[in-house]
């Protein structure tokens, strides 16, 4: 089939994690998984310097199937990148860190960029412990975020992290998703 031979074999991925120096059976699990979206994970990758490669592929690993069959290069770098600029100088546990901080993906929303946005908003929160930071996070909420169930009822897709802050309205399940959203851009672990 055309279509099908159109995808990434498990002969470029070996190859293409040699000549990135990043694990061979991951990178041939990761693009098993890209379909016709090959070609923006192998840039993403590839776009990385030497030293970061390792967790970029880490980092790939904590999104869904359908991420990485759907995301784009430049949405990755940057949860990537912006991410990495707050990344604290000893990991000892980097599949902790990408699965909780680092990863763009949440629960069902479709990846889009958020993270440099929430970042440079909500640092102005950050009071020296994370469990402060979390608590003046959680106050801005209560206050600023108009809980409305109705207006997105009919929509399977969640707001994204970035459209909650900018509506500063939102139905339960975006809400829940935007406060995970604004830790992971602090560095502060969460999930769901």
């Amino acid at each position: 089939n055309f279509y099908m031979a159109a995808f990434a074999d498990s002969l470029y991925a070996v190859n293409f994690a040699a000549k990135n120096g990043i694990n061979k059976a991951k990178t041939l699990a990761i693009f098993k998984e890209t379909y016709g979206n090959w070609k923006e994970i192998s840039a993403f990758i590839e776009m990385q310097k030497t030293d970061n490669k390792v967790l970029a592929l880490e980092f790939l690993n904590t999104l869904t199937e359908k991420d990485l069959r759907d995301t784009k290069t430049d949405i990755l770098n940057q949860h990537f990148s912006t991410g990495l600029q707050s990344l604290p100088h000893y990991i000892s546990d980097t599949a902790f860190y990408t699965t909780y901080i680092l990863s763009p993906r949440i629960n069902i929303e479709f990846i889009r960029p958020w993270r440099k946005e929430l970042a440079d908003y909500f640092d102005k929160f950050r009071d020296g412990s994370q469990i402060g930071t979390v608590i003046n996070i959680r106050n801005w909420i209560n206050d600023s975020i108009i809980i409305d169930n109705v207006g997105n009822m009919h929509s399977r897709s969640p707001l994204s992290p970035a459209g909650v802050l900018h509506l500063r309205v939102s139905d339960v399940r975006s809400r829940n998703i935007f406060v995970v959203a604004v830790c992971r851009s602090l560095n502060i672990p969460s999930r769901i």
